[in-house]
């Protein structure tokens, strides 16, 4: 089953929508295939390590955002590899709205997301 992923990234300068299309699901399998769920996993652990790096990194005043915006794209490339990996894709869909009402009604904003 292929499902059209939208990313929205909240910019200095407005919103950015990246859209994970048909043609990036087929790569993305395409990736599982060839390396494997096992190697695909630790490689989505390897880039979340990464990322948490480069944002202590950031921290600490030793790298640019782009720096850190490249590691973001790793791991949200690795996540939609694990969304299609554990074919939790809907699944993912669900949690992500309950934490984000959740977070939602931390910050006091007691509408739906």
């Amino acid at each position: 089953m292929r499902f059209l992923i939208t990313w929205t990234l909240k910019l200095k300068h407005g919103k950015e929508k990246i859209m994970i299309n048909a043609k990036d699901t087929e790569v993305l399998n395409q990736a599982i295939e060839a390396f494997g769920n096992d190697s695909q996993i630790g490689m989505c652990i390897e880039e979340c390590g990464e990322l948490i790096a480069a944002l202590n990194r950031y921290n600490r005043g030793r790298i640019r955002i782009k720096d850190v915006a490249g590691e973001l794209a790793d791991v949200c490339i690795m996540i939609e590899q694990m969304k299609l990996v554990f074919g939790c894709s809907m699944m993912f869909q669900t949690e992500f709205r309950r934490k984000m009402n959740r977070l939602k009604k931390m910050v006091g904003d007691n509408e739906n997301v």
